[in-house]
């Protein structure tokens, strides 16, 4: 029975182009970003297809999208990074999962990660440059140093955002990142990435960074003024076609008057 004339069918051929295209000409590992349901693509859909190809490493927002993966059997091999903070009430699940990576969006997160029982290694840091967003604060570094050096602690990863930055900013806070890095130990950390989507196209391949994270490229969506050639959208809309109507002598194209749309073409 057909419920629906349209459906949207996902290329995991062109999802794998996506990631190895990135990774062939940036060298560097990619970590896809598969929160808000793989953009519209389909979480378990996609981590499965990443799996298939050989990836095991994810980022999502929330705890329950990483729950939601590690009810597949293959999945739970996986590592998946959580950005937002996670409840307490969850912690002593989390010491024993340890496909979970948590972030430390404070310094006060982190001393109370450590403080019941998780692991460093099962944690990464998340510096806030000002964006109002969550993430440890400039004015607490010196405060982290002291508390990695103390308790010889080393991570899973450290990260920040560019966010939407211009050029000749963006390029000023992945230096100050990388002198951040530098200050704390870049050995502590196994995974150091900033960049978004746009940030790869913008500043390609840092040294010091072992991961690009990517959203929506891996998926081949492109912002207007932002493009790869070589990405391939991943998704397209099928269907069939209802009709074809004439509209030249009608008023109105749907709810709107014709004299309202745009015509520059």
């Amino acid at each position: 029975m057909e419920i629906t004339s349209f459906y949207m069918e996902i290329s995991e051929k062109n999802l794998a182009n996506n990631i190895n295209y990135l990774k062939e000409k940036y060298k560097k590992s990619v970590l896809p970003v598969i929160k808000a349901n793989a953009y519209g693509h389909g979480i378990e859909l996609i981590a499965t297809a990443l799996y298939k190809n050989g990836y095991k490493e994810f980022s999502v927002a929330r705890l329950n999208e990483a729950l939601k993966l590690l009810k597949n059997e293959e999945l739970k091999k996986c590592k998946i990074l959580v950005f937002e903070t996670i409840d307490e009430s969850y912690f002593s699940y989390i010491k024993n999962y340890d496909s979970i990576i948590v972030t430390a969006n404070s310094f006060r997160e982190l001393k109370n990660l450590v403080d019941n029982g998780i692991s460093s290694k099962q944690i990464q840091l998340k510096i806030d440059f000002g964006f109002g967003r969550n993430g440890i604060e400039l004015l607490d570094i010196l405060k982290l140093k002291s508390y990695i050096v103390n308790k010889n602690l080393e991570f899973s990863g450290i990260y920040s955002h560019l966010y939407a930055t211009d050029f000749i900013e963006g390029k000023e806070l992945i230096d100050r990142f990388s002198e951040i890095v530098l200050f704390l130990g870049k050995e502590k950390f196994q995974m150091i990435h900033i960049q978004n989507s746009v940030g790869i196209l913008f500043y390609g391949a840092q040294d010091f960074m072992t991961h690009m994270r990517s959203g929506i490229f891996i998926y081949g969506l492109q912002e207007e003024g932002f493009f790869h050639e070589g990405l391939k959208q991943v998704f397209q809309l099928k269907g069939k076609v209802a009709g074809v109507r004439d509209i030249e002598d009608s008023k109105y194209l749907a709810y709107t008057s014709k004299d309202d749309l745009s015509n520059d073409d």
